[in-house]
């Protein structure tokens, strides 16, 4: 019978130990866990702004297309800079600028006149701040029409 009580009381001890290892072992995997959902997150966010930063650039460059190609005969517009109308609180934040050049050169024939459009468009702050630019070379309408 000596036996048996010597032998349970050095169990006794072990059960703690394995205790104490599963419980490093789960806070360990839910650090892992957490740390993993957290950068899921931020990769999330960054898709969203990235997404809403080049639909942004898209309707600038869309809205510079309305400048350069007007319709029924008026007088096109092409500026250096020419600020977005709409606020950016309209485009959850994001600041959009075109800009246009007319090209005229000596390897464009005929009539026409192109324009060179870039839109930028700049979403986020700080380290999820995301910039996106679009660009076209446009063939305008035939001068004189």
């Amino acid at each position: 019978m000596g036996r048996r009580v010597l032998s349970s009381h050095r169990q006794a001890g072990s059960a703690l130990i394995v205790a104490i290892f599963l419980v490093v072992v789960m806070g360990l995997l839910s650090a892992s866990l957490l740390s993993m959902k957290t950068t899921q997150q931020q990769m999330t966010t960054q898709e969203v702004i990235s997404t809403r930063a080049w639909w942004a650039a898209h309707s600038g460059m869309e809205w510079g297309l309305t400048q350069v190609l007007p319709l029924h005969g008026a007088l096109a517009v092409c500026e250096p800079k020419m600020p977005f109308p709409l606020s950016p609180e309209r485009f959850h934040q994001c600041s959009i600028m075109v800009s246009c050049q007319a090209v005229i050169g000596d390897e464009i024939e005929g009539s026409h006149r192109y324009y060179r459009l870039e839109s930028t468009a700049q979403c986020g702050t700080g380290r999820f701040a995301v910039t996106r630019v679009q660009e076209s070379l446009v063939q305008g309408l035939p001068q004189g029409s």
